[in-house]
C-alpha cells in the first residue's frame, strides 16, 4: 500500500493484476487498503471495477467488490473524473 500512495500513477499496473485469479486477492487486498487512505486515486476506476471484476465467475470477487465499492460508490454519478463524487444533500438538490 505504501508504494501506490507514493506512486500513484501505480494503480494501473495494481488493477492489471485482476486478470489473474490467484493474484485477484491481493489486489484487492491492496485496493481496499488505498481505498480510505486516498479514497480519490479509486474513482476513476470504479466503472472498470462494476464492469470487469464484476464479470467474473468467481464469488469472491464478487464479494469483495460489493463490500468495497458499497461504500465508495456513494455520492458516485459516473463521472471518470471523480468530481460527481458528493454528500447527499448537495446530490439530492437539497
Amino acid at each position: 500500500m505504501d508504494t501506490i500512495l507514493a506512486s500513484p500513477a501505480l494503480v494501473e499496473e495494481l488493477f492489471a493484476c485482476c486478470a489473474d485469479e490467484v493474484v485477484r486477492l491481493r489486489m484487492s487486498n491492496a485496493m481496499k487498503r488505498v481505498e480510505p487512505a486516498r479514497h480519490d486515486l479509486l474513482v476513476p476506476y470504479i466503472d472498470r471495477f462494476l464492469t470487469e471484476i464484476g464479470a467474473l465467475d468467481q464469488a469472491s470477487a464478487q464479494w469483495t467488490l460489493a463490500d468495497q465499492f458499497g461504500g465508495a460508490c456513494a455520492g458516485y454519478d459516473g463521472r471518470p473524473d471523480g468530481t460527481g463524487r458528493g454528500d447527499s444533500e448537495t446530490q439530492s438538490g437539497r
